[in-house]
């Protein structure tokens, strides 16, 4: 007989000690603790549950094993849909996979096409379609949806309202943290990219170690930063352009200065001690304010890192680079000057700038004085080019676009985006319609399934992007298909 699938109960694991701190673990080693719908769904459980619980003073959340906190959402799990049936042309299967698996994308197809519409689409791109789907589509009252179309009615005949209540719950988790009042404790030891940044990087005390890895690299298979990552990205040094940089290249944070410069982590911890804090926090007496208690264990186990943050070293050009409301083009125009740069300047762990003629004896320092490093300009701009160059051209000129109305809006009460529950509605109007384009199929494709990393984008270049479609993604949908967190 065979093994039953593991389950949510198994990957998601909860545990309150007698003290009073609850202790979430994601036991999924082999992803990576990659999240499927039902894991977020069981982690907002336990979160729900303990914030109205009385016994639980704080909730700390850790990986089962050192290599990973997080890897981000189970994108593999799409690609076993996907391979499910060989053929199946992959643009249809994941669309299919979408619709069943990740529930709740199938939505931008009401919102992009009328309804009247839309079976036929799918028939000819080779998805049955129910009966009970027919049926409702072919009822003549229903319109588009961007023009208020009857939700109500299409998810009564449809039972879409379960799915669209699944599809939320990464969303709503993200904001759950956010306005967490009990000290919520992320140890983000190893791997912690995409949606494992989602469940970290919005809480009030996020540990780093020597083994973190933080990145965000969505553009490379044609979707977009998201998980609040914008929100974060705003709040960076350089009025947001440390996090617009990363956000465009994709670039790895593999450091605990860079992750503590760009506010990713708030504290450092070195692996070393993650035992003797954890045993510290399991057996302290918690007084009437737990989030003091809580900063002074996390003072008496962190440090501050050796190295000096190579981003702060590098700010100067981050800013010019990667500024508020600089285009895509334009970025990639700066990069390119700063490749055929003279200028021989050398930045060190010092704030030290010297010629090449000093190089020599800054090298010898390097072993007198270590940790230190040495990285020039031009080997800064290779690096930043060759990850804009991984990312689709849609999803640049969407990143660039959304990244900057954030930044805009950082510190304006008035405007939406100036809180993390706005950003979180503008990205579910993103992601419901920017996953279904085709360049989401073919990252896919070519990163996770043929494994070529030959993506054929559509539009291939920036200058093919049209302005009008990107725009068009953040339009709101109807009220009763509007995120609510």
């Amino acid at each position: 007989m065979a093994a039953a699938a593991p389950t949510a109960d198994e990957f998601v694991k909860g545990n309150i000690h007698p003290n009073g701190v609850a202790v979430l673990t994601l036991d999924r080693p082999k992803a990576l603790n990659a999240m499927n719908l039902d894991m977020d769904i069981k982690y907002k459980t336990f979160m729900d549950e303990w914030e109205s619980d009385p016994r639980v003073k704080c909730v700390l959340v850790e990986g089962s094993s050192p290599r990973a906190f997080c890897a981000g959402m189970d994108i593999k799990g799409v690609v076993a849909e996907i391979q499910k049936d060989k053929n199946t042309p992959l643009v249809r299967k994941v669309l299919y996979a979408l619709f069943f698996a990740n529930y709740g994308f199938f939505l931008s197809f009401f919102f992009l096409l009328r309804v009247p519409f839309c079976c036929r689409y799918l028939y000819n791109c080779g998805i049955v379609v129910p009966d009970s789907l027919n049926a409702c589509l072919n009822d003549n009252q229903y319109h588009s949806l961007s023009a208020g179309g009857d939700i109500k009615a299409i998810t009564s005949k449809c039972q879409l309202s379960d799915m669209i209540k699944v599809f939320t719950a990464e969303y709503s988790l993200i904001c759950k943290i956010s306005e967490y009042k009990k000290p919520y404790v992320s140890l983000m030891d190893g791997i912690t990219m995409g949606f494992g940044i989602g469940l970290s990087g919005h809480g009030r005390y996020r540990i780093v170690t020597e083994r973190t890895l933080l990145a965000m690299p969505e553009n490379g298979i044609g979707l977009f930063p998201d998980v609040g990552f914008s929100y974060i990205a705003a709040k960076s040094p350089g009025e947001g352009s440390v996090g617009n940089y990363l956000a465009l290249t994709g670039k790895r944070i593999s450091t605990p200065s860079d992750a503590l410069f760009v506010g990713l982590g708030s504290h450092y911890v070195p692996s070393g001690n993650l035992v003797q804090l954890k045993e510290a926090l399991l057996t302290i007496t918690f007084s009437n304010d737990p989030h003091q208690d809580m900063k002074a264990l996390l003072a008496e186990y962190g440090h501050d890192p050796k190295m000096e943050s190579q981003l702060k070293l590098l700010l100067p050009q981050i800013i010019s680079t990667f500024g508020p409301n600089k285009s895509v083009e334009e970025i990639i125009e700066k990069l390119k000057r700063h490749q055929l740069s003279a200028d021989p300047k050398v930045f060190t762990s010092d704030h030290m700038s010297v010629t090449l003629y000093t190089v020599f004896i800054d090298l010898v320092l390097v072993f007198l004085w270590f940790p230190r490093f040495l990285f020039t300009v031009v080997e800064w701009a290779n690096d930043a080019l060759q990850g804009i160059g991984k990312g689709a051209p849609f999803s640049l000129c969407l990143t660039q676009n959304y990244f900057s109305r954030v930044g805009c809006a950082f510190g304006q009460i008035s405007n939406e985006l100036s809180t993390l529950s706005g950003v979180m509605k503008t990205e579910y109007r993103i992601a419901l319609r920017s996953s279904l384009r085709n360049d989401f199929a073919e990252g896919v494709r070519a990163v996770l399934v043929d494994k070529d990393q030959k993506p054929k984008w559509n539009p291939s270049s920036l200058e093919e992007v049209d302005q009008s479609e990107v725009e068009s993604l953040f339009k709101p949908l109807s009220p009763e298909v509007e995120l609510s967190a």
